[in-house]
């Protein structure tokens, strides 16, 4: 939860009282969905404006259970915009997902080809990972809030 977070010592209460840190670790898969931890974890960072009211007292225990499924149009936009240009950013910095795909066409000694095999992994990850949420902004409408 950023320092700079208008809700910060909301967030990690509520964060606490699922029993999660303020720092957690995510496995990424290639062809599957993120986690649903993630999704909800995203979710609750996002919480501000009309949808705060969840960071009230009188919700504390449910509001963990509420970031299980989308809470508002503009906080699943909001996620899926950040995760959408965070993936991006990384694939492009990387070099691209064809980038990655050239260092398999390349002669390698045993080292270059393990990483190499590590470059070409992350980037489908990341690659899925952009068009998962990428499907996800597209399809805001018809999901359940």
């Amino acid at each position: 939860v950023p320092e700079d977070c208008e809700f910060r010592d909301d967030k990690v209460d509520i964060l606490e009282t699922a029993e999660l840190g303020e720092e957690m670790i995510f496995t990424l898969l290639a062809g599957q969905d993120p986690p649903q931890e993630l999704l909800a974890t995203l979710r609750l960072l996002g919480l501000k404006g009309k949808d705060a009211f969840l960071l009230e007292s009188v919700f504390r225990r449910e509001a963990w259970g509420f970031c299980q499924a989308p809470i508002s149009m503009d906080n699943e936009r909001e996620m899926c915009e950040a995760m959408l240009g965070s993936a991006r950013a990384a694939l492009e910095a990387m070099g691209g997902a064809e980038a990655a795909g050239a260092w398999e066409r390349t002669k390698l000694d045993s080292r270059e080809a393990v990483a190499a095999f590590v470059r070409r992994s992350e980037a489908r990850v990341l690659t899925s990972f952009a068009e998962w949420f990428s499907t996800r902004l597209q399809d805001l409408s018809k999901l359940e809030y």
